[in-house]
């Protein structure tokens, strides 16, 4: 819902994002963030990473230590384009 809601807003988007959601979340649906995903324009710089067994707080599930690398990595490559 939210997605059809800022369908045209997300067209509007320039800055890179990272979306990161478990597939076994039980309180946000998968679905919603990948259609987020696909709303945004493809000639942006967007990446779409789906955290196997991963619920709704990476950052606290068994396997955040592998959610937050991909973060800092991500971070880091960013930053590292922004200072350019």
């Amino acid at each position: 819902m939210g997605t059809v809601l800022l369908k045209h807003d997300l067209q509007e988007v320039t800055t890179p994002i990272l979306l990161t959601h478990g597939d076994a979340d039980e309180i946000v649906d998968i679905n919603g963030t990948a259609d987020m995903f696909k709303a945004l324009p493809d000639t942006m710089d967007k990446q779409f990473n789906i955290a196997p067994g991963g619920y709704h707080e990476l950052h606290n599930e068994p396997n955040r230590r592998d959610v937050i690398e991909l973060w800092i990595k991500w971070i880091h490559k960013h930053a590292e384009v922004a200072s350019a």
